[in-house]
């Protein structure tokens, strides 16, 4: 409503000027009132300003640092996780037939196609999996194998496609839970859960597994890193 009455003030302010018989004095008042309202629209602006937040600020300072997180030890190796695929649709994307990743939240539709997926990764027996994407902190996972030759390609994908779906599945029921106890109807915080490892930006379905690397620290302790695309 008050912007209305100020609307039909100007209206009638401008009727009157207009209605002035001296051109020279109807140029000047015209210039006059232009400027007034020119200063009025930036004043109301600026206020504008000063009293609404960007609702971007609080999702923004609580999403974590990814570059914060420095993968541990010295790079052993790296290995792709590499595609091969017949499927019209996927090749008009990669015309060579080789999609450069393996869905994670269902890695059986791709896994017979996987390239090299017998091919021993790691010779060790036991490793840590780290999962740094996307969730507030790392999280690192004690996995093994029964393979006395080591954990092969295949094996760290589909091991990578089970501690995923647990995470994401932890992280769901303790945001539930979260939410049950508090006056917060939503599950989501801005773009940041509110449950046990802090998931952001992307559901489960949108994660693929483009490569991994294996990393051994000081102490000997053999790490798996994970390349996650969304």
């Amino acid at each position: 409503m008050k912007s209305f009455h100020f609307t039909l003030r100007k209206f009638w302010a401008v009727k009157n000027i207009l209605s002035l018989k001296n051109s020279q004095i109807k140029i000047r008042y015209l210039l006059i009132f232009s400027l007034i309202t020119f200063i009025l629209a930036c004043r109301n602006d600026n206020s504008e300003n000063v009293e609404k937040k960007n609702p971007l600020e609080d999702i923004l300072k609580d999403l974590p640092d990814i570059n914060q997180f420095q993968p541990k030890g010295q790079l052993i190796a790296s290995f792709d996780c590499l595609v091969r695929t017949e499927d019209p649709e996927w090749l008009e994307t990669f015309p060579d037939g080789i999609i450069p990743w393996v869905n994670i939240e269902n890695p059986m539709e791709d896994i017979d196609m996987l390239m090299n997926k017998d091919q021993i990764v790691l010779s060790e027996t036991q490793a840590i999996l780290v999962i740094d994407y996307p969730v507030g902190e790392p999280i690192e996972i004690d996995i093994q194998t029964t393979n006395s030759g080591g954990f092969t390609l295949e094996e760290i994908v589909l091991i990578t496609s089970r501690e995923y779906i647990r995470v994401y599945q932890e992280d769901f029921e303790t945001a539930r839970i979260e939410m049950l106890n508090s006056k917060d109807t939503t599950l989501m915080d801005g773009i940041k859960t509110k449950g046990k490892y802090g998931i952001w930006g992307h559901g489960i379905s949108e994660l693929d597994l483009s490569s991994i690397e294996t990393r051994m620290d000081s102490e000997g302790k053999v790490f798996i890193y994970l390349n996650v695309v969304s």
